[in-house]
């Protein structure tokens, strides 16, 4: 058993060699599952970011709708009130027009139905003010707008519900 230094040494580079590739290779893969993990958690961060946005906006929507005055339905002024709720219906249309981007698709179903129905009605009512179309009862497009109204607050709320849960 005669072993030269040189071959002690490269016996033991060889080792080395075979260590520090070993260790190298566990390295990578561990930096690899190091890096998926960060862009796990900037994918969540981004995703808590805009859920967080949508939470504010649709919040705000909905406390703007509830700021909206009240109306007094006597029928007395009958020219008042369909004014107001003309104002209030234009204004509740606004805020639900521009939030509708930031709500879940299966809340609003029914209220863009309703939101279509009101609109037929109030072509109805311009037809009979302006061309002198048929009757229209101006009760029913009334209770639509009211109808639209709670539609529009129940698919923000259920929106802001799904959001924060």
């Amino acid at each position: 058993m005669n072993m030269d230094l040189f071959e002690i040494v490269r016996t033991i580079g060889s080792a080395a060699g075979i260590a520090a590739l070993i260790t190298a290779t566990f390295n990578f893969v561990g930096l690899r599952k190091q890096h998926q993990r960060l862009l796990e958690i900037e994918s969540f961060k981004k995703n808590a970011a805009i859920e967080s946005f949508r939470c504010t906006k649709i919040y705000e929507a909905l406390a703007e709708i509830q700021s909206f005055p009240s109306i007094n339905y006597d029928l007395r002024k009958i020219e008042q009130v369909v004014t107001e709720t003309t104002e209030r219906y234009g204004n509740l249309k606004a805020v639900f027009t521009r939030i509708i981007p930031l709500l879940e698709s299966a809340s609003m179903l029914g209220t863009q139905a309703l939101v279509e129905q009101e609109e037929v009605l109030s072509r109805k009512l311009m037809d009979h003010i302006y061309a002198g179309g048929t009757e229209m009862p101006l009760k029913e497009l009334l209770l639509k707008r009211q109808e639209v109204e709670v539609s529009v607050v129940k698919a923000l709320s259920s929106s802001l519900i799904g959001l924060t849960r």
